[in-house]
């Protein structure tokens, strides 16, 4: 161990030495550049956007000869939108592919991690589109070619202002990312200094599915329009859910909501929304158009704001390269600072003393499904007046009727999509007295086949009657023959091995589950919107609460499938022989049950109900996140929560347990907290435990020796 420690101080005391060696240009062979960005994940059509960008202008670039003569290469790691894996691309590109400069991120939280790194070995970075003012705070090696999120928050705030002559505004935040935050902050500021009122500020985090009680917290202040500073996954969704909530206000919204996907996800209630941008593809200047039809003819699709920068970054870092002395890090990063007037796509760009450009903005309204020019947006001419920080949250009286009624709507319907996968959970364990963490991945799979049925047959706008009962059966075939898949496979084998082992084998094929739904030949590395297979509408409007089909649907699907298992367990002969097994597996055989037959029809009934209830959950909150995403694993850790809370084991007390924690989690957030939603679930869980340690309907095991 000493040893080991002395290595890892001699190589921390080599570093700067390494750093230099590689950072030197010796002038000859290919000029290397590097790109960290998120080529999957959530936000995947960000790095995919920029990456484009930047390699047509590398590729203009290199048919002109180069940069003093020398071809471009361009290396570009995928760090899957996470803010640890954007710090090991960054020390890859330098350490591994010995880049010269680097572009990246377009989230302004994996900005900072990569450009920590960048800045420490002394490699240039240019972020292409993260506008968080700290970004480039980091050092003198760090720069940026996009407004920064001080000027991004005035300029939704002067537009709602001076253009929908709005007086209050109600805010709703990721409060995960830098990104959400700062732009929240800012535009809370401006607004507020340019005479308008923030009714309320809310915060979410990104991935979240139900966001319920946070709107209706914000409907109750009664805005006049809303501010939504996140990106394009959430903001379909959220949009979908405000207008389901009977919010009809315009939304805003930043740079982060620049995407294709953000009509496909949020459908019919994104229209008559605006946001901030670098630039229009309507935009009438001959470098506009001419880049638009270059990126056209290359990729058949208009190009986005995120491309625009990337192809911006690049130029500006080729014309940095032709004025430096030299390619080393300290003289390419003297000459990137000293970029003045330099004619892009996305405006004039001078550097300023921070390394952030100062340029106008244009505002985009959504319009037939897609973003249109506006209005363009100048920098202001004098600074804004300090106010205080306050909040006025007096915009009007909630009615608490209302409130009360759609928390507990909510609540129902929450709790019958927890209940479904909670079942699961407890079906295998009171079997086989073990925890199928697979189970939420089967889950997850059960949404994203009834996607793809549904988008097969051809019904991704439209379905016929028996559109859902079809996909329904479909979907529950097929995840039942992937849950008797993993049990023959997975856990079949090591029935009669330590528990620890199986619970290791269980994690692993988990993680198998959420990482190949990732891969292209499968669902894919991008969210997507699910089919329409239940009409939209609204059934009544009761004391301002909106009861619509969809949601109607759930809670009766589930209650019959929840009826079904209750009377199939508890009043078959299969049933009977299913708590023969889980009262005593070697009895149960010498009485005749075929053990193994019974675990296999275990697992096909619980995958069964997995599979409806991920059918369900994509019709009610429709937009379906990428297979490895955070939000799956929250929702099955939360299913596991409910039925260690009824008492796992016992089919009533998974229903009841998902009830109870779906109420806690949505009265918490609609009286308490939003920020807290999680730590109800955990708070419940261990008080139920300390009371009553076998749940609330588990019975006593008894170790018999």
């Amino acid at each position: 161990m000493i040893a080991l420690v002395a290595m890892a101080l001699s190589c921390d005391r080599l570093s700067p030495q390494v750093t230099a060696a590689e950072n030197h240009d010796d002038g000859t062979g290919p000029i290397v550049i590097g790109h960290f960005g998120s080529m999957t994940g959530a936000e995947a059509t960000f790095g995919q956007s920029t990456d484009k960008g930047v390699r047509l202008a590398m590729d203009e670039r290199n048919i002109q000869g180069g940069v003093k003569g020398r071809m471009i290469e361009l290396v570009t790691i995928d760090d899957a939108g996470k803010s640890q894996e954007a710090g090991t691309a960054v020390t890859r590109l330098i350490t591994e592919h010995h880049v010269k400069a680097i572009l990246g991120e377009v989230a302004s939280s994996l900005s900072k991690a990569g450009g920590a790194v960048a800045q420490k070995y002394r490699v240039p970075m240019i972020s292409p589109s993260s506008t968080n003012e700290s970004v480039t705070l980091i050092g003198n090696m760090i720069f940026r070619v996009c407004f920064i999120d001080g000027f991004q928050g005035y300029v939704v705030a002067k537009f709602a202002r001076d253009s929908l002559h709005a007086n209050r505004v109600g805010v709703l935040y990721d409060q995960q990312q830098a990104y959400s935050k700062g732009l929240a902050k800012e535009f809370d500021h401006a607004f507020r200094a340019l005479g308008g009122t923030i009714t309320t500020s809310q915060a979410y985090t990104g991935g979240d599915v139900d966001l319920s009680a946070q709107l209706q917290s914000l409907k109750d202040t009664n805005p006049e329009a809303i501010f939504l500073p996140g990106y394009y996954t959430d903001a379909g969704n959220i949009a979908r859910q405000a207008r389901k909530l009977g919010i009809t206000v315009p939304l805003l919204g930043g740079d982060g909501w620049d995407s294709e996907k953000l009509t496909e996800i949020g459908g019919d209630a994104i229209e008559g929304s605006y946001y901030a941008n670098h630039y229009s593809f309507e935009d009438t200047r001959p470098a506009v158009q001419n880049f638009v039809a270059k990126y056209q003819k290359r990729y058949g699709a208009v190009p986005d704001g995120l491309a625009a920068l990337g192809y911006d970054a690049a130029l500006v870092l080729f014309d940095a390269m032709d004025r430096a002395k030299s390619l080393n890090g300290g003289d390419l990063a003297e000459a990137i600072a000293q970029t003045k007037g330099f004619p892009a796509v996305t405006g004039v760009i001078t550097l300023d003393k921070n390394r952030n450009p100062v340029k106008s903005a244009v505002m985009l309204v959504v319009k037939n499904g897609k973003p249109h020019y506006f209005g363009t947006v100048d920098p202001p001419t004098q600074p804004l007046p300090e106010i205080k920080d306050v909040e006025d949250t007096g915009g009007g009286e909630a009615s608490m009727l209302t409130k009360l009624l759609q928390t507990l709507v909510n609540s129902l319907a929450l709790g019958a999509l927890y209940a479904l996968i909670a079942l699961g959970y407890t079906l295998v364990y009171g079997v086989l007295r073990f925890i199928n963490f697979a189970h939420s991945d089967v889950f997850t799979f059960g949404a994203w086949i009834s996607f793809t049925f549904a988008n097969w047959f051809g019904w991704a706008k439209a379905a016929p009657g028996y559109g859902l009962p079809l996909i329904l059966v479909l979907a529950m075939v097929t995840c039942s023959a992937l849950g008797v898949t993993i049990e023959r496979l997975a856990y079949r084998p090591l029935r009669r091995a330590p528990r620890l082992n199986v619970l290791i084998t269980a994690i692993g094929v988990s993680l198998l589950l959420q990482n190949t739904g990732t891969l292209p030949w499968a669902f894919g590395p991008n969210p997507q919107h699910m089919a329409p297979l239940v009409a939209d509408k609204s059934l009544a409007t009761i004391a301002g609460v909106h009861l619509r089909l969809v949601d109607m649907v759930v809670l009766a699907l589930a209650l019959v499938l929840v009826g079904a298992l209750q009377f199939l367990v508890y009043r078959t002969k299969l049933g009977r022989a299913m708590r023969a097994v889980s009262f005593d597996e070697r009895v149960a055989a010498l009485m005749g049950v075929n053990v193994n037959r019974v675990v296999t029809i275990t697992f096909a009934v619980g995958s069964a109900l997995a599979a409806a209830g991920g059918l369900l959950f994509a019709l009610k909150y429709e937009a379906l996140q990428i297979t490895a995403g955070s939000q799956w694993v929250l929702l099955g850790l939360t299913a596991f929560v409910a039925a260690v809370v009824g008492g796992i084991g016992d089919v009533r007390g998974a229903a009841v347990g998902a009830l109870l924690i779906a109420a806690v989690q949505e009265f918490g957030a609609a009286y308490l907290s939003t920020q807290l939603r999680d730590v109800y679930v955990f708070t419940i869980l261990i008080i139920v435990l300390l009371v009553k340690p076998s749940g609330l309907f588990g019975r006593a095991v008894v170790e018999k020796v």
